[in-house]
Formats: structure tokens, sequence, C-alpha cells
């Protein structure tokens, strides 16, 4: 075994405001066995020099320059230079608990496995400077939990396993099979075709049901909030097909899970507020639209293997439909919600979408009310100084105020439960 156990890469570029936060969690780990790798990409705000000072009192940590702004190359080059036994990612506006890495290469070790990871947390930081957290599970059915999964359908684990820093990964494991970043410029969800390529080569791995990582969601110029999305995603899954043509035509597990998953990124970047696209982007729309059309023609995939609450051929419309459609849906709900100040406002749930959906209105000078959500730990808590209420404050509430449903699998189950507590339908808009 080598004598590294973890090797934990940090691209960065640009993040003086982080980065102190990031590298500080990562030398302050359980696990003393690690060695972290910084890869700079020309950061012109000070962020290499704050990396030097650490480096002068640790002799763990390397820095590595380079003028090649990409994040697939920046990680590539990392995992190329990495003598640890097994990789970690840590993005370096993000940051671990002091034991993740510990708690992560235990379990790998002891079951040889390809990759093991965990759950995280999703932060932003609100006005007085607290955090706003949310634990953020892979998925839902405990069964995946702490157990060795022996060669994993890897549908299942590509349409709920969405990101790629929560784990740690076998060094042997990505270098034997080649797995490799996009090299594409910038930070342009590089992690989509790192994650198909483990999810279908992977023969042993294990989930923790414990959260060990931090996820800001708030920074400006990062990835997850950029209206590129389909952009990004297309541009990954042309790479992906272009490396994996042959297994994806050849081995129908392969292509449910590859079809799986350019569905699912379709369908997140359609329903997106952020994604309101240009006609700049109708290319890439048509292209996900002719593939997803082609896979559930031949039954490739089916309603029952997405992790989604609407039917496969519902999403499947031409572009011009979808720019009427987003139209539509825009114009609803600001018919709904009428003219700033005009009506109370509440937002029914708290998680991303809640989230996008409370910034979405603040950009255009709406004020919130209240928020509401199903989950009783989140009452009487605050976002930004508004307060998450119990649903059934509805009949204390203003019979003007109007809602928004904000949350990707319930929509329509959390609109018939305020319609049960007597909200007038119109009352009522579908974020």
């Amino acid at each position: 075994m080598s004598e590294i156990a973890v090797s934990i890469i940090m691209p960065s570029l640009n993040v003086a405001n982080y980065i102190e936060e990031c590298l500080a969690s990562a030398v302050n780990q359980t696990l003393k066995e690690i060695e972290i790798i910084c890869i700079d990409a020309g950061s012109t705000d000070g962020t290499a020099e704050i990396i030097e000072r650490y480096a002068e009192k640790d002799k763990r940590i390397r820095l590595i320059k380079t003028e090649f702004k990409s994040y697939g190359a920046q990680v590539n080059l990392g995992i190329r230079l990495a003598r640890g036994y097994y990789i970690a990612i840590l993005e370096t506006d993000d940051y671990v608990s002091c034991d993740m890495y510990e708690n992560l290469y235990k379990p790998a070790v002891k079951n040889d496995c390809d990759y093991v990871k965990c759950n995280y947390y999703t932060y932003w930081t609100q006005k007085d400077g607290t955090r706003y957290k949310q634990i953020r599970r892979n998925f839902s059915d405990d069964s995946y939990y702490f157990r060795v999964i022996d060669k994993p359908v890897s549908k299942d684990i590509c349409i709920h396993d969405l990101y790629l820093w929560d784990g740690i990964y076998k060094k042997s494991f990505l270098t034997d099979n080649d797995i490799l970043f996009s090299e594409t410029a910038g930070a342009a969800f590089q992690d989509v075709g790192f994650l198909f390529q483990t999810s279908i080569l992977c023969k042993r791995v294990m989930y923790i049901d414990q959260a060990y990582y931090f996820y800001c969601v708030d920074r400006d110029g990062a990835s997850s909030n950029s209206d590129k999305g389909l952009l990004y995603s297309f541009n990954e899954y042309n790479f992906v097909l272009s490396k994996y043509k042959d297994l994806i035509r050849e081995d129908r597990e392969a292509a449910k899970t590859f079809y799986c998953r350019i569905a699912l990124a379709f369908y997140n970047s359609v329903n997106d507020p952020y994604q309101i696209f240009g006609r700049e982007y109708k290319p890439y729309y048509e292209w996900f639209y002719r593939e997803i059309s082609w896979a559930v023609d031949k039954l490739i995939i089916t309603d029952s293997d997405m992790n989604i609450d609407t039917p496969l051929r519902s999403i499947l419309k031409s572009y011009e439909d979808y720019r009427r459609d987003q139209e539509r849906r825009r114009n609803l709900i600001l018919l709904t919600v009428g003219k700033p100040c005009e009506y109370p406002i509440v937002i029914f749930g708290c998680g991303n979408f809640g989230i996008h959906a409370y910034r979405w209105m603040k950009q255009m000078d709406y004020g919130i009310e209240a928020f509401m959500d199903n989950d009783e730990s989140k009452w009487n808590k605050t976002i930004e100084d508004v307060s998450i209420l119990n649903p059934r404050e509805v009949d204390n509430r203003s019979r003007e105020t109007r809602y928004i449903v904000a949350n990707n699998l319930h929509s329509q189950v959390i609109k018939a439960q305020l319609m049960q507590y007597g909200v007038e339908e119109g009352h009522i808009c579908i974020f």
C-alpha cells in the first residue's frame, strides 16, 4: 500500500474568499497520511499566494501553477501527480469535516472498494453571515448504505449519485480504466463525464449515510449557477459518446445508464429557472430531444427507470413549443403573484428549488413573506430572516396570499395539499 493514503486534489481559480477555509479543512484531517495537491490555473486575486503561505507551514501541500484554465485539465494533472492509494477531489470554494477522509478511507481499504462516498450538505451564506445548510442524501433508499455493493446497477447509481467530490476513488481503478476528465475550458460540468465512467466501470463500491462534505451553492461564477447548463451537458455527453460509443451501442446496461443520465440532465435543465436559454442554444436542445426520443422509442429507457415525477414523453417537445411553454410558465407565475408588493407571497419548499425561487423573485423586487415546508425539522427556522412555517399555518394567513410551490419531485402533491387546506387553485403556481 502507498505510504500516502489519500491524495486530495484541489483545483483553484480566483477563490481567495474561500480557499483558506478549504485548506484548513484539508490540513486538519484526522487522517494524517495525506498529500494536498493544489492546481491553480492562474489566479489573480491572491489565491495562489494564500496556498503558498499554507505550503510553507505544511510540507504535505504542493502548489502547481498552470495557465490552462480548465477544471478537467487541472484534476487530470492532479491525478497524474498523485501518489496516494485513493484520490479525493476537494473543490476550493467548499470545505469538508475534519474526519471525512478517515471515515471514507477505512471502509474503502477494508472492503477493497473502487470508491466510497458519503452524503453532503449544501450551504449558502445569508445576509447576517450565518450559513443556511441542508443535508443531501445520495439515496432515499436506506438499503444502499453501509454495505459493499458488488457489481452495482450503473443506471441506479447514475441517476441518484450526481456529484464527484463527496467520495474517494482508488487511484488504480481510475488509471487502469483510463478514467479521465474532459478538458473543456473553465468549470463546465466536467464531473458529468467522470461520473458516467465511474458508474459503468466500478465493481465494488460503498455509500456512507453520513454527511461530511459542505458544498457552496451561492458563489458568483460557479458553473451550477450558470445559464449554460444545457451547453455544458451537451459537451460532456459528446465526450462520453466519443470515448464509449461501442460500449453504449453493444451493452444495454451501459446504454440505459447513458440515456437515463442525459434524460435527467435535460429534465433538470429545462426546469431550472436559471436555464432560460437564448436562441443560440437551440442546437443543443434539439440534440437532447433527438437522443432521448430515440431511446424512449427503442424502450432503452422508460418512466420507471427515472427519478422524476413526470412522464418522459411530456418533456419531449419541439424547441419552439418549449420556448412558448417557458414563456407561459413565467407569465403564469407573474400573473399569480401579481406586481411586487401586491400580494403576500409564500414559497412552499426550502430545498434547492425553493432557494432558486427565492432568489428569482428577489431579483424582480418581490418580497417573500414566509417559507413553508413539510419537513418539521425546518419549522421556526429562517432563511434570510424569512421564517419557515408549518403548512397548517395556511389558516393564519391572509386569503389573498399567493403560494409558489418549489419542489422538484412532489409539486402536484403539494399543490393538492394546499388546496385541501382551503387555498384557491388560482392562488397557487408551480415554480
